[in-house]
């Protein structure tokens, strides 16, 4: 249980809110935080149910100063990355995790559909200690042909660049633990990281990443949204939010409310 306390930062106000870094009950099912506002996206606090969307700023990974984040341009938004933490009970959550690189149900051919499952896509040469799936043209070919006659069923994406490659991390039984999915390599980044700073390449858009990994000791995925260039730093983002919910993490409500 945290029993920690920052010295309280008072930042601007803005209407009848001031924002300040006093901490916020957060849940995460039985669990509970207390974690200073200005971590939360809107610097003011956890969603109406207690729910937590978290942002921190690269390089350092820390919260923006009380009130900062609304005054921020569109550059120094690129800083931001998001995390929105989901608890998983419906399902056992290894179960959850697993499932987001293939595609269930009935359709047999929908499950070959290589923009959904891993099964049907192309390993390639790993990156950043993470295995890399693409769709290969050959794998295109493939399915195009199954869905031959079909088109008004099964769709395929009309731009090449919109089919997303995979990367994922696994424990030693093949589970998955954490899941990237970015805009492929054929798409500029659309920034530069000099520094401290991430600039402008001269390229109109900014390719996202979605990356979502497990918080087993909270039952709890984390899904995270940041721009490609960042990718580089997935397992120190993944841990610098590992040490902030061990820190803020007070202790499991024993009435069992959820």
């Amino acid at each position: 249980m945290s029993t920690l306390k920052e010295p309280l930062v008072i930042g601007p106000t803005v209407g009848d809110y001031t924002y300040t870094n006093a901490p916020k009950l957060a849940r995460l099912g039985p669990h509970r935080f207390m974690i200073p506002a200005n971590y939360f996206t809107d610097q003011i606090g956890p969603d109406f149910q207690g729910g937590m969307l978290m942002e921190l700023v690269w390089p350092k990974l820390e919260a923006a100063p009380p009130g900062r984040i609304r005054e921020m341009n569109r550059s120094e938004q690129n800083h931001l990355i998001q995390a929105n933490f989901d608890y998983i009970d419906r399902r056992p959550l290894q179960e959850a995790m697993d499932s987001m690189i293939k595609r269930s149900g009935d359709d047999p051919i929908q499950r070959q559909d290589p923009t959904d499952n891993i099964s049907h896509r192309t390993r390639g040469e790993d990156v950043l200690g993470l295995e890399r799936w693409y769709v290969s043209e050959a794998d295109k070919a493939r399915y195009l042909k199954l869905i031959e006659g079909q088109r008004d069923r099964y769709a395929w994406p009309v731009d090449p660049l919109s089919i997303e490659d995979w990367f994922v991390r696994r424990d030693t039984q093949g589970h998955v633990l954490t899941f990237i999915r970015c805009p492929p390599r054929a798409r500029p980044d659309g920034l530069i990281i000099q520094g401290a700073r991430l600039v402008k390449d001269g390229n109109p858009r900014v390719p996202q990443c979605s990356h979502t990994f497990s918080m087993p000791e909270y039952g709890a995925a984390v899904d995270m949204h940041y721009p490609r260039v960042l990718m580089r730093d997935w397992a120190r983002i993944e841990a610098r939010y590992r040490e902030l919910m061990a820190k803020f993490h007070i202790g499991i409500d024993t009435k069992g409310e959820q």
